[in-house]
């Protein structure tokens, strides 16, 4: 029996950008709080907190394994007129895209690793045609070269090991004109934030962030 994917006619462009919401040219950097709500009630929730904190966009993380859910997301969106969502599950399917956008998302993960130059421009489209934008997820500088080749004009550089020499030697080597986002272990406090303030336009705070803290990293600014 055939799946049938998400109904196309049934998506709406978005409406709230991703890159306006950084101040791009790595000047300060704007921590964008990563959930994982796993329903409707706690995305509600959370959606009024960052209102109150006044972040400027979010990463919401919907898969079984981090225990967050797409109908969580969707109530978040709702409540958030202004805010853009990123949706940090790796997209790798059309599908995925208009799943993504249908709850609420105004830019999707796209991880170079496990795309070709044809399928990362096709998805990239997908996402464009909606008015999302496309955020190409990178871990060497080799990524980076691939998602050049594929008109990348967003970067979310992923450092998993946590260490933040190692995700600043990776930023040094990214092209300021492209706005770009760091994903690593270990940026849990205002001081690890702090420390890639002018290295990077935005960093996704880790899902142990304390949300009374929110306020503090929504805007940090670079020293000289």
């Amino acid at each position: 029996m055939r799946v049938r994917g998400p109904d196309p006619r049934g998506v709406t462009p978005s409406i709230r950008d991703l890159g306006a919401a950084l101040r791009a040219g790595r000047q300060d950097l704007v921590g964008i709080p990563t959930l994982s709500p796993p329903h409707e009630g706690a995305g509600r929730d959370l959606a009024q907190r960052a209102l109150s904190a006044d972040v400027a966009a979010l990463a919401f993380a919907t898969g079984p394994a981090w225990g967050g859910s797409l109908a969580g997301m969707r109530a978040a969106s709702e409540g958030l007129p202004a805010t853009p969502i990123l949706l940090l599950d790796p997209v790798v399917s059309e599908g995925q895209v208009l799943e993504g956008r249908l709850a609420g998302a105004d830019a999707v993960t796209l991880p170079v690793a496990f795309l070709d130059k044809a399928e990362l421009r096709r998805l990239a489209q997908a996402a464009r045609s909606t008015l999302m934008t496309p955020v190409f997820l990178v871990r060497t500088p080799e990524e980076w070269e691939r998602a050049r080749d594929a008109d990348s004009k967003f970067l979310l550089a992923a450092l998993p090991s946590g260490d933040l020499a190692e995700t600043a030697e990776l930023l040094s080597r990214l092209p300021v004109r492209v706005p770009a986002c760091v994903w690593a272990n270990g940026l849990d406090t205002p001081r690890a934030l702090a420390s890639l303030a002018g290295r990077a336009d935005g960093a996704l705070l880790g899902l142990g962030f304390p949300v009374d803290a929110w306020p503090e990293v929504a805007v940090v600014e670079a020293r000289p």
